[in-house]
Protein backbone atom coordinates (compact mmCIF):
# COMPACT_ATOMS: atom_id res chain seq x y z
CA UNK A 1 0.00 0.00 0.00
CA UNK A 2 1.18 3.39 -0.75
CA UNK A 3 2.57 5.93 1.85
CA UNK A 4 -0.45 8.96 1.57
CA UNK A 5 1.76 11.43 3.35
CA UNK A 6 4.64 10.61 0.32
CA UNK A 7 1.98 11.11 -1.98
CA UNK A 8 0.15 14.40 -0.80
CA UNK A 9 3.16 16.54 -1.83
CA UNK A 10 3.45 15.21 -5.00
CA UNK A 11 -0.12 16.27 -5.91
CA UNK A 12 -1.61 12.67 -5.87
CA UNK A 13 -4.94 13.88 -4.07
CA UNK A 14 -6.78 10.89 -4.99
CA UNK A 15 -4.46 8.21 -4.54
CA UNK A 16 -3.42 9.70 -1.23
CA UNK A 17 -6.88 9.52 -0.38
CA UNK A 18 -7.28 6.00 -1.33
CA UNK A 19 -4.50 5.28 0.60
CA UNK A 20 -6.30 6.21 3.56
CA UNK A 21 -9.06 4.60 3.02
CA UNK A 22 -7.20 1.50 3.02
CA UNK A 23 -5.07 2.31 6.04
CA UNK A 24 -8.22 2.47 7.57
CA UNK A 25 -9.18 -1.11 7.64
CA UNK A 26 -5.60 -2.39 8.70
CA UNK A 27 -5.62 -0.15 11.34
CA UNK A 28 -9.11 -1.00 12.69
CA UNK A 29 -8.10 -4.56 11.93
CA UNK A 30 -5.09 -4.27 14.71
CA UNK A 31 -6.78 -2.31 17.05
CA UNK A 32 -9.49 -5.24 17.57
CA UNK A 33 -7.61 -7.93 17.05
CA UNK A 34 -5.27 -6.39 20.22
CA UNK A 35 -8.08 -5.42 22.46
CA UNK A 36 -9.63 -8.17 21.58
CA UNK A 37 -7.05 -10.24 23.95
CA UNK A 38 -7.03 -8.32 26.10
CA UNK A 39 -10.81 -8.84 26.90
CA UNK A 40 -10.50 -11.78 26.50
CA UNK A 41 -7.70 -11.39 29.22
CA UNK A 42 -10.16 -9.69 31.25
CA UNK A 43 -9.25 -6.65 30.50
CA UNK A 44 -12.21 -4.20 31.77
CA UNK A 45 -11.39 -1.51 29.66
CA UNK A 46 -10.25 -0.11 26.87
CA UNK A 47 -8.09 3.11 26.52
CA UNK A 48 -7.83 4.72 23.12
CA UNK A 49 -5.01 7.69 23.58
CA UNK A 50 -3.70 10.22 21.26
CA UNK A 51 -7.12 9.60 18.81
CA UNK A 52 -6.60 11.79 15.60
CA UNK A 53 -3.07 12.37 15.86
CA UNK A 54 -2.78 11.68 12.27
CA UNK A 55 -6.41 13.31 11.25
CA UNK A 56 -9.84 12.17 10.17
CA UNK A 57 -8.55 8.62 9.11
CA UNK A 58 -7.36 7.97 12.43
CA UNK A 59 -10.36 9.38 14.14
CA UNK A 60 -12.59 7.13 11.86
CA UNK A 61 -10.27 3.67 12.55
CA UNK A 62 -11.02 4.18 15.89
CA UNK A 63 -14.55 5.05 15.67
CA UNK A 64 -14.77 1.93 13.97
CA UNK A 65 -12.72 -0.18 16.14
CA UNK A 66 -14.85 1.03 19.11
CA UNK A 67 -18.03 -0.16 17.35
CA UNK A 68 -16.80 -3.84 17.08
CA UNK A 69 -15.80 -4.17 20.02
CA UNK A 70 -18.99 -3.10 21.32
CA UNK A 71 -21.21 -5.68 19.79
CA UNK A 72 -18.52 -8.47 20.65
CA UNK A 73 -18.11 -6.78 24.34
CA UNK A 74 -20.88 -5.20 25.30
CA UNK A 75 -19.73 -4.30 28.97
CA UNK A 76 -16.56 -3.24 27.68
CA UNK A 77 -15.53 0.10 28.74
CA UNK A 78 -14.20 2.39 26.00
CA UNK A 79 -12.38 5.55 26.46
CA UNK A 80 -11.05 8.04 23.69
CA UNK A 81 -8.05 10.63 24.33
CA UNK A 82 -7.98 13.19 21.74
CA UNK A 83 -4.72 14.50 20.34
CA UNK A 84 -5.81 17.44 19.67
CA UNK A 85 -8.51 20.54 19.79
CA UNK A 86 -9.31 19.67 16.38
CA UNK A 87 -9.42 17.21 13.79
CA UNK A 88 -7.22 17.23 10.71
CA UNK A 89 -8.40 17.18 7.70
CA UNK A 90 -5.36 14.73 6.34
CA UNK A 91 -7.93 12.71 3.98
CA UNK A 92 -11.04 15.94 4.38
CA UNK A 93 -13.56 14.39 3.10
CA UNK A 94 -13.92 11.76 5.85
CA UNK A 95 -16.84 10.98 7.19
CA UNK A 96 -18.95 9.02 9.88
CA UNK A 97 -22.21 8.13 10.17
CA UNK A 98 -22.83 11.63 7.51
CA UNK A 99 -20.25 13.75 10.00
CA UNK A 100 -17.47 15.13 8.13
CA UNK A 101 -14.47 14.05 10.68
CA UNK A 102 -12.33 16.93 9.41
CA UNK A 103 -12.14 20.46 11.89
CA UNK A 104 -14.95 18.73 14.39
CA UNK A 105 -14.06 20.65 18.09
CA UNK A 106 -14.53 18.57 20.99
CA UNK A 107 -18.49 19.48 21.33
CA UNK A 108 -18.95 17.93 18.32
CA UNK A 109 -16.55 14.81 18.86
CA UNK A 110 -18.23 14.05 21.97
CA UNK A 111 -21.25 13.34 20.36
CA UNK A 112 -19.73 11.43 17.55
CA UNK A 113 -17.75 9.31 20.02
CA UNK A 114 -21.03 8.81 22.27
CA UNK A 115 -22.95 7.20 18.97
CA UNK A 116 -19.92 4.72 18.26
CA UNK A 117 -20.51 3.36 21.79
CA UNK A 118 -17.55 5.45 23.98
CA UNK A 119 -18.08 5.40 27.50
CA UNK A 120 -14.97 7.82 28.95
CA UNK A 121 -14.14 10.82 25.91
CA UNK A 122 -10.87 12.89 26.81
CA UNK A 123 -11.17 16.05 25.01
CA UNK A 124 -7.91 17.74 24.27
CA UNK A 125 -7.54 21.91 24.99
CA UNK A 126 -5.14 24.20 24.79
CA UNK A 127 -3.08 22.36 22.77
CA UNK A 128 -0.11 25.06 22.13
CA UNK A 129 2.94 22.80 19.86
CA UNK A 130 5.06 25.78 19.49
CA UNK A 131 5.31 26.31 23.12
CA UNK A 132 6.65 24.71 25.91
CA UNK A 133 3.98 24.47 28.93
CA UNK A 134 5.53 27.28 30.90
CA UNK A 135 5.31 29.39 27.76
CA UNK A 136 1.93 28.80 26.95
CA UNK A 137 0.93 29.74 30.50
CA UNK A 138 2.37 33.55 30.18
CA UNK A 139 -0.38 35.66 32.32
CA UNK A 140 -1.18 37.55 28.97
CA UNK A 141 -1.92 34.09 27.68
CA UNK A 142 -3.89 32.51 31.17
CA UNK A 143 -7.46 34.12 30.63
CA UNK A 144 -7.51 33.71 27.40
CA UNK A 145 -6.87 30.17 27.46
CA UNK A 146 -9.24 29.36 30.97
CA UNK A 147 -11.89 30.70 29.09
CA UNK A 148 -11.37 28.90 25.90
CA UNK A 149 -11.08 25.39 28.31
CA UNK A 150 -14.23 26.48 30.15
CA UNK A 151 -16.17 26.98 26.93
CA UNK A 152 -15.01 23.30 25.23
CA UNK A 153 -15.77 21.88 28.91
CA UNK A 154 -19.15 23.15 29.27
CA UNK A 155 -20.76 22.05 25.39
CA UNK A 156 -19.06 18.65 26.06
CA UNK A 157 -20.46 18.24 29.12
CA UNK A 158 -23.94 19.23 28.12
CA UNK A 159 -24.18 16.29 26.46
Amino acid sequence: MPNPVELLPQGKIKEAREAYDGAIEHAVRDMVYVATSQCEAVADGINFDTVGAFGDPDLKATLLAVETLKKQYPDICAEVGMAGEFVLGMHGEMTHNGVRLAGLYPHNQVKIAQDAGVDIFGPAINTVSTKSIPEAFLPQHTMILVLKTYIFIKASCRL
